[in-house]
């Protein structure tokens, strides 16, 4: 899945490098870069695919969490958003699916997630 982001760009600047201290796995430095960093066109032009990461490999990472809650403010602030029915609700499901305390402190979305029509 690490190729999904390959061609994405990785500049960083001295602030964003000293919160985002790789970890050895390319995969997840550059999740966590779309979760904190990246404009949020960026990391929305993803979103399914850093979802999906998310809820399947990633459910206690804290970062990746911060990047959950961009989609959702994306979302839930924007009406014209593309694939907005779509991300509301796959980011719904990866919540009420994982049993992190990431999870759990996002569970008051989800009926704002779940109404996107």
């Amino acid at each position: 899945a690490g190729a999904c982001f390959a061609g994405v760009g990785r500049s960083r600047s001295g602030d964003d490098a000293r919160v985002l201290q790789p970890d050895g796995s390319e995969e997840l430095d550059e999740l966590r870069r779309l979760a904190v960093q990246a404009p949020i066109e960026e990391l929305m032009a993803v979103g399914t695919t850093f979802l999906e990461l998310l809820g399947n490999r990633h459910q206690s990472d804290a970062m990746m969490w911060r990047g959950a809650d961009r989609i959702a403010e994306a979302l839930l602030s924007d009406a014209a958003r593309p694939n907005r029915r779509q991300l509301s609700r796959w980011l719904a499901q990866v919540i009420e699916r994982s049993r992190s305390s990431e999870a759990q402190a996002r569970r008051h979305l989800l009926s704002d997630l779940q109404e996107v029509g």
